[in-house]
């Protein structure tokens, strides 16, 4: 009985002072990476081959900012930098993106579609800018690689 309730302690004790990853990543650390769009996911690309789908990139900045890199290969290759957008984490578990106090998208885990058109769980991202020269605009839906 008392080397059951040893080896118990002892299994107790070492599952508890174990290293995991049940620690909290940041907000940043979270949507870190790089999102990819098929015609599946945002209608807009509907008619671009797969080589000519837009990107976009999270990169994290500190905890609660990252910079968005967006990519566009159609009709001419493009690349915007989005920097210092600030993180939210929201009621409904997403996480928002604002921009000098506009918001600028969202990250959430939701339903996204490989380019197949297999369904399967992924962190979406979702980017609607509105700037006030039309060729800076950019709309993106797309899910975490």
């Amino acid at each position: 009985m008392k080397k059951a309730l040893l080896f118990s302690i002892l299994l107790l004790v070492s599952a508890a002072c174990s290293r995991s990853n049940d620690v909290a990543p940041t907000l940043a650390g979270e949507v870190s990476g790089t999102y990819l769009t098929n015609g599946f996911l945002d209608y807009l690309c509907i008619a671009l081959p797969a080589n000519q789908m837009p990107t976009a990139t999270l990169t994290p900045e500190t905890e609660s900012t990252v910079t968005l890199t967006y990519l566009r290969k159609y009709p001419t290759a493009q690349s915007q930098a989005f920097p210092h957008l600030q993180l939210t984490r929201l009621a409904d578990k997403s996480i928002q993106l604002s921009r000098q106090g506009q918001v600028f998208g969202t990250v959430q885990t939701d339903r996204a579609f490989n380019t197949n058109g297999m369904e399967r769980q992924a962190l979406v991202l979702r980017v609607q800018s509105n700037p006030s020269d039309p060729q800076d605009a950019i709309t993106f839906t797309g899910a975490k690689e």
